[in-house]
């Protein structure tokens, strides 16, 4: 299941949303709303993904609070539906806008 980030008042603040992120060897963070009928789509589509790659984290989070303006903005998140990568740390791979399996399962075959 991934992981949610900054949701239900989780203040995660940047020092430790930066953490997470350079914690994990391999990370994927998708960027969403919950108005975004394309980004929950591609959601779905990322937890069906997850389980084909164990080396790589999964995280989720709504870009809408307004907590996580300041994130977005860091991580260069233009709208949501977005995707980044990591990998120890450092950003490999961001993408905005709606993605097909074959092309997320490729991104993550890069990162893994």
């Amino acid at each position: 299941m991934i992981s949610t980030l900054c949701e239900n008042n989780d203040r995660t603040d940047r020092q430790n949303f930066s953490s997470k992120v350079s914690d994990a060897r391999n990370c994927l963070i998708h960027f969403w709303a919950t108005w975004n009928g394309v980004g929950v789509q591609q959601k779905k589509v990322i937890e069906e993904l997850e389980a084909e790659f164990p080396s790589v984290e999964f995280y989720s989070m709504e870009v809408d609070p307004k907590e996580n303006h300041a994130i977005c903005l860091d991580h260069d998140v233009g709208g949501p539906p977005t995707i980044a990568t990591y990998s120890d740390g450092i950003r490999k791979h961001t993408h905005i806008g709606l993605l097909q399996t074959n092309q997320i399962r490729e991104i993550l075959t890069s990162v893994k």
